[in-house]
């Protein structure tokens, strides 16, 4: 909308208010005439309301029963979480709270009645903040939690957690980074970062992640959907499901299974056997050392590159019109009709690799 609109649209609004107060009919005993002046005078007194703001810092610890195995707590868009596993046998927590006030005096009264909650329910132990009506409060809580308990987070914020036996995320939302975790990681992530460095393993669905693992011990098994995610120096077997996301796998000890639609799949250098079997996605392959793989898409292109390169016997077919194309190898595709084939032996030979492309090109590279 250019100035001219914007003018246009002013001056009709201001004509409506004016013939409003001109032919409205008058109020009644104990309500007010509307006006442009009470409405700017309603907003300047909000504004007002809370001009100053002060921080107070509130600690304590809960106690945990033996029988207690599960600590939930809930994210927050404005407080911060941040959860240590400790070897102890109680809950402490530091929180530092800043509200707003008309005055600083009142802001620190009102951030003052930010109420720690808890809530015995056998086995779990809830815990959570309360909020007065007035002013407005943010600001970090951190959690130190016996070691040995599964935590489950859920709501939408900034999470921290770290040396915990296991955490379970309920449709957790936002940026979160998570840290020597024993066991696994389960539950949903969306909208937001996840970083997780060193856990026993994983299994999550991802929304609209960018999720980031690095030095998983055990199985990952993934569903995800937008988004990208990167796994790198792992050792668990990798199971995937994806719509439409960025992947990458590098330097992965374990076998590797993908299957899907749409988006970037990238595998590098992988350590055990392959299985890709997708549809309209772009595949790039590194294989450094001589492994079993099977590798299908459709639509898209599919790079396989050789780095030494690794004995291997290849055994592509580009079909519905596309094309073989190679680099630095010996052997030649043949082409009949509309499909193309490449049998070779790479180096002294291996593990056969398998490569199937329909509509759309195959491309193999050698690389010293």
């Amino acid at each position: 909308m250019g100035k001219r609109e914007l003018v246009i649209a002013a001056a009709f609004i201001l004509i409506a208010a004016v013939a409003y107060q001109l032919t409205a009919p008058a109020p009644k005993p104990g309500e007010r005439r509307f006006s442009l002046t009470n409405i700017f005078s309603g907003i300047h007194r909000g504004m007002r309301a809370n001009s100053a703001s002060a921080t107070v810092t509130k600690t304590g610890t809960t106690a945990v029963g033996p029988g207690v195995t599960e600590l939930r707590l809930a994210a927050m868009r404005t407080v911060s979480l941040t959860i240590v596993g400790e070897k102890r046998a109680d809950i402490a927590y530091e929180a530092a709270l800043t509200s707003t006030g008309p005055d600083e005096a009142t802001a620190r009264a009102y951030a003052a009645k930010v109420g720690f909650t808890s809530d015995d329910l056998n086995t779990a132990l809830k815990l959570g903040l309360t909020f007065p009506e007035e002013g407005q409060q943010n600001g970090e809580l951190t959690v130190r939690v016996p070691a040995r308990l599964l935590v489950r987070i859920e709501g939408s914020g900034r999470v921290t957690a770290s040396d915990v036996r296991a955490l379970d995320l309920r449709n957790l939302t936002g940026d979160v980074t998570f840290t020597n975790v024993q066991e696994r990681i389960t539950g949903s992530h969306r909208s937001g970062e996840l970083n997780v460095n060193h856990a026993g393993g994983i299994e999550l669905t991802l929304v609209s992640s960018q999720a980031r693992l690095h030095d998983i011990g055990g199985p990952i098994t993934l569903t995800a959907r937008n988004g990208d995610c990167v796994i790198a120096k792992s050792t668990g077997a990798v199971e995937a499901t994806l719509q439409n996301v960025d992947f990458t796998v590098t330097d992965q000890a374990g076998p590797v299974r993908v299957v899907g639609e749409q988006g970037i799949l990238r595998v590098v250098a992988p350590g055990k056997d392959l299985a890709i079997d997708v549809r309209r996605m772009t595949v790039e392959v590194t294989l450094v050392t001589p492994v079993a793989a099977t590798i299908v898409t459709t639509s898209q292109t599919l790079n396989l590159s050789l780095t030494g390169p690794p004995g291997l016997a290849l055994d592509a077919i580009a079909s519905d019109g596309s094309a073989i194309r190679v680099t630095d190898l010996s052997a030649e595709p043949t082409r009949q009709d509309r499909e193309s084939r490449l049998t070779a032996t790479v180096g002294s030979g291996g593990p056969r690799v398998v490569l199937r492309n329909s509509g759309g090109d195959i491309v193999i590279g050698v690389r010293k």
